[in-house]
């Protein structure tokens, strides 16, 4: 029998499918028509008989109450730096979307969230994970709430997706995610949860009421609505509507064909989020893919995508609201927004190697300035695009644009990524502005691969107001072949989103890859410091597992002969291999088989090119590098 393994891989995939080819000829689909369309791509997605369901519903009624389960002590996670990135999560199932979260009271306090799928658990296909740092990174532990461990009532999770981590002003951490279950009553439901951890993210207090929610009908897909892909943000500064949270998301109903950007908010004294303040103008006929964060003068900015019954391409929207989220202006087009893919299903021939072609979205991002500086409120916007009115690339760019007036005007859209090459993808980027102004954004990017499979992470930043950019860097030092990236997850790979998060110091990014390239997927992170360029910038590594330590690496810069002192607790062998900037070997040093305690090896950096390299040791049990810079 089939697994339940994301079902709906995340809400409302099947339902944006045919509402946006509805787009394609609004004239001709009548709600009828796209009913029978919506229909047919929802049992598409299930993928399940009504027998095979039922059989489900059989083993949730024999399973143990969520109630009675007793939950497990939380473990340390088995983290390594690999390459330079250090793996957040050492899970054998895939993990993906990932989110993260500083806290504003404790800059060492970091959470980060992913989905996780396995495929062979018929009961628990989709969980989501919530890892927690209290020193800036230096180890993670796995918090025992998932999301689903704690429903109530009985109900089998079919699919989902979307978690979403913010802290507010006071350090609370909210977070919000999005399940699609069928219960005994055979009743589908859409729901957004949230949570609430006052403890840096080890313990959640899963709320009673939900953000909002939909009914699907029935396995059919004959009729319903659908709550999707939710953002959320807090008010940090202002005077009036200081420690509120909100929540922009998108709301499809399926029973008229309406979509809606919604944005609810949760005041600092309040128990429940409220009631919906309507952001999207009736006249836009599809809108999705938001992103919402606050000023410090306390407005509330909302990101979108929509498209008019007229319009051939999609456009880029902001609005904003002055009065704690009760009410939005006008929205302002930034930019109109080209894809090949989109709407789903429009080309056949369409495909990015390892990202399904009806999942290649615009995802959006939106951040504010909150530093109080020169660029104060400023706001900044990327997003994933081939062109803007028409194709202008046979590959995917991250594009940008800019506005210092509140959202009132916006920069000519620009692209971001320096590679100089229309032919490999770029996409999916994230965005974050820290408390000294500085612009951080990172995106996967295949530059350099004729074949556009293998992928890394790159980032870029501007430290003039989002004028100008230092040259793109890649941070991720080991390539994922994304041929094979969504293999052991029902083929749903890595998702859409990924996230950095950013202190005085540091930008840190979150993201996952397949850099084992057996299809497994795992969550990574890295600490890139700010306080050089980018291109001479070397993340430290620290001791992670704790079976050996790196205690010098010099000169530094260096021009031939390289030092290296290490200190092993334990005698085993030790391989050395040095990469590349972009992720690639240049050189692997004769193995040493060592006894514990201190060591000096001598590495030969002559003949290299000059640049910045990763030195990786390896041992039996754990991975470490460190950076150098060669002369």
């Amino acid at each position: 029998m089939t697994c339940f393994s994301a079902i709906l891989k995340t809400g409302g995939a099947a339902l944006l499918l045919l509402l946006s080819i509805a787009l394609l000829d609004a004239q001709t689909f009548d709600k009828q028509h796209v009913r029978q369309m919506l229909e047919t791509a929802f049992r598409n997605k299930v993928k399940h008989s009504s027998t095979e369901i039922h059989r489900g519903l059989e083993l949730l009624q024999q399973a143990p109450s969520p109630a009675s389960a007793t939950p497990a002590t939380p473990t340390p996670s088995r983290l390594s730096a690999r390459s330079a990135n250090r793996a957040i999560s050492a899970s054998s199932e895939s993990e993906s979307e990932v989110h993260a979260a500083i806290n504003p009271t404790d800059s060492n306090n970091i959470i980060a969230a992913a989905m996780r799928l396995d495929t062979d658990n018929l009961l628990a296909a989709l969980t989501f994970p919530i890892y927690y740092t209290r020193d800036f990174g230096q180890t993670w532990q796995l918090s025992t709430f998932n999301g689903v461990n704690d429903q109530s009532g009985f109900s089998l999770v079919l699919g989902g997706g979307d978690p979403m981590l913010v802290f507010d002003d006071q350090g609370v951490a909210y977070f919000s995610w999005l399940t699609i279950t069928v219960g005994l009553d055979f009743v589908f439901k859409g729901q957004l949860h949230w949570a609430v951890s006052t403890d840096g993210g080890a313990t959640w207090q899963r709320q009673p009421s939900l953000i909002d929610d939909g009914i699907l009908g029935d396995v059919e897909g004959s009729s319903g609505a659908l709550p999707d892909k939710q953002w959320m943000t807090a008010d940090m500064h202002s005077a009036a509507h200081r420690g509120n949270v909100y929540v922009a998301y998108a709301f499809l109903n399926l029973n008229d064909t309406t979509f809606q950007i919604r944005l609810k908010t949760k005041a600092r004294t309040a128990n429940t989020f409220g009631a919906a303040a309507i952001v999207s103008p009736p006249d836009l006929r599809f809108v999705q893919y938001t992103s919402v964060d606050v000023d410090a003068a306390g407005a509330v900015h909302v990101l979108f995508c929509g498209a008019t019954e007229t319009d051939e391409v999609l456009g880029l929207y902001h609005s904003k609201s002055t009065d704690g989220g009760a009410s939005f202006s006008e929205p302002v087009r930034i930019a109109p927004v080209h894809l090949q893919c989109f709407p789903p299903g429009s080309d056949p021939e369409c495909g990015i190697i390892g990202i399904d072609p009806n999942r290649v979205y615009p995802c959006p991002h939106l951040r504010a300035d909150k530093s109080g500086g020169d660029y104060n409120n400023n706001l900044y916007v990327v997003w994933t695009a081939d062109g803007l009115n028409n194709q202008l690339s046979n590959g995917l760019d991250i594009y940008y644009s800019r506005s210092t007036d509140g959202g009132a005007t916006w920069s000519a859209a620009i692209v971001l990524n320096d590679n100089n090459d229309n032919d490999t993808h770029q996409f999916f980027p994230s965005l974050a502005v820290n408390d000294a102004g500085i612009v951080v954004t990172t995106w996967y990017d295949r530059r350099g691969d004729v074949n556009n499979r293998m992928t890394n992470y790159y980032m870029t930043l501007s430290r003039d107001g989002g004028l100008t950019f230092e040259p793109n860097v890649a941070i991720s030092t080991q390539s994922s072949d994304f041929g094979v990236i969504g293999q052991s997850n029902g083929n749903f790979g890595v998702g859409e989103y990924t996230q950095v998060v950013a202190t005085s110091g540091y930008a840190l990014p979150f993201w996952a890859d397949g850099r084992s390239n057996d299809g497994n997927i795992d969550v990574f992170t890295s600490q890139i410091p700010l306080n050089a360029g980018l291109s001479t910038s070397l993340p430290e590594v620290r001791s992670l597992a704790g079976q050996f330590e790196i205690v010098g690496l010099f000169p530094n810069p260096v021009q031939d002969i390289a030092t290296l002192d290490l200190q092993l607790r334990k005698a085993g062998p030790l391989q050395v291999k040095l990469f590349s900037s972009d992720g690639k070997v240049q050189r692997v040093y004769p193995g040493w088989n060592l006894a514990a305690g201190e060591h000096r090896l001598k590495l030969d950096m002559r003949g290299l090119a000059a640049g910045t390299y990763w030195v990786m040791l390896r041992t039996n049990e754990e991975v470490k590098t460190r950076g150098v810079i060669v002369e």
